[in-house]
């Protein structure tokens, strides 16, 4: 009896030393996640605070009138963010990001939806050419190739990427605000595999135009492989997006 109630206390005293220890596992995860927020944090630069009476913007006021106020943030990299928000800085009403006066990371609208411009592209007026480059709207080669020939081809909205280009843009409120409109004109490649690569803008509207332009035909699906002599090969396609208000 006195042994079992000795196993008893041990087990009693193993359980008690795991709760610790998870306890303590615990501690150390969120002082080492505060760490790293506050590090974060510090590391950033507020250039300038304004002061509003609406999440929807409009005249600035006084800090005391002030019931939505907006940080304008300079990250480590460079990138400048206005964040919008209320006066105890507990709700985002907005957000946008630039580098280098481009469009970058997740803009939060007033209407709360999200757009992500975490996205890669350049600005070359050259073309490519070692490679086909094909016309989508005339559907021809534009410069002259040895071989047998099979286009591209995109499989949603009745083959037609225009359409589809059109269809999943979303005209950038600050562009709106701001009256802006123009037509971008990009290149990009379709690799072997059908995926959309190395975009490039050759002729710009609006950086923040040309950032949308770029995020949908970058996230666009897969296509069927241009081929030559039955052999999938890359191409480059150039479209032009057009942003018209209305």
């Amino acid at each position: 009896m006195a042994l079992a109630l000795r196993r008893n206390l041990f087990k009693k005293h193993d359980f008690i030393n795991g709760e610790k220890l998870k306890e303590m596992r615990v501690l150390i995860l969120i002082q080492l996640m505060l760490f790293l927020v506050l590090s974060m944090v510090s590391s950033q630069n507020i250039i300038d605070t304004l002061y509003y009476k609406s999440k929807y913007g409009g005249p600035q006021v006084s800090e005391k009138e002030g019931k939505v106020l907006e940080y304008i943030i300079e990250m480590p990299d460079g990138t400048i963010c206005h964040k919008m928000m209320n006066r105890k800085g507990k709700k985002l009403f907005r957000q946008r990001c630039f580098k280098n006066g481009v469009p970058t990371g997740i803009w939060i609208s007033r209407t709360g939806s999200h757009v992500d411009y975490n996205i890669e592209f350049s600005y070359e007026d050259t073309t490519y050419s070692d490679i086909p480059n094909y016309d989508l709207i005339e559907k021809k080669l534009i410069n002259e190739i040895i071989g047998d020939f099979t286009p591209p081809v995109f499989h949603i909205n009745d083959d037609v990427f225009q359409k589809y280009v059109a269809m999943n843009l979303r005209y950038p409120l600050m562009a709106m605000e701001n009256g802006i409109q123009g037509k971008v004109i990009s290149q990009f490649i379709i690799d072997e595999k059908g995926k959309v690569i190395e975009l490039r803008i050759i002729q710009s509207a609006d950086k923040i135009l040309d950032a949308e332009a770029a995020r949908v035909i970058l996230n666009s699906p897969e296509w069927t492989p241009v081929k030559l002599d039955g052999k999938p090969i890359k191409v480059c396609i150039i479209v032009q997006t057009s942003f018209v208000l209305q």
